[in-house]
């Protein structure tokens, strides 16, 4: 277990409803999988969800985590701060994320930290897109969509 996640209760995602999770709590669920740091776009013709591989300024490729974690939503007034009733609501969550399994009733998998006790897990089970983002500020805007991630039942 990480050292963050000590002090946490054995499997308490298992144990109450995720509107009762402290703090501490609701910030371990994150899996660190850095898909929600990037930019997605609605497809107009037919309203599906298409991520790029574009992440936001603030986000470290290497490591999936915000570099300005606390001042976020400050400095992108875009950037989301997760809660239980977002987590519910939200279409752009990856169906991998852990607040969503959570709000679908699912339980976390086992890559996820919590159950295995490394964060390097969810990157080594492939979920995460560690050293495959670009950053924003690196692209322009004629080219976007070259950093389209397609979708994964287009893959077969």
């Amino acid at each position: 277990m990480s050292a963050n996640n000590k002090m946490l209760e054995k499997e308490f995602w298992k144990n109450k409803p995720f509107e009762e999770f402290s703090k501490e709590e609701w910030e371990a669920v994150c899996d660190h999988c850095g898909l929600c740091c990037l930019l997605k776009f609605i497809d107009e013709d037919t309203d599906e969800l298409i991520f790029t591989y574009i992440a936001c300024k603030y986000f470290n490729s290497e490591t999936c985590t915000c570099t300005d974690y606390e001042s976020r939503s400050i400095n992108v007034p875009t950037c989301i701060s997760m809660t239980p009733d977002k987590a519910k609501k939200l279409n752009f969550l990856a169906d991998s994320c852990a607040y969503k399994l959570l709000a679908e009733g699912k339980d976390l998998p086992e890559w996820h930290h919590l159950n295995s006790g490394s964060y390097e897990t969810v990157h080594e089970a492939e979920i995460s897109i560690k050293g495959k983002a670009v950053p924003e500020q690196n692209i322009h805007h004629e080219d976007i969509e070259q950093f389209f991630i397609p979708p994964k039942n287009s893959e077969k």
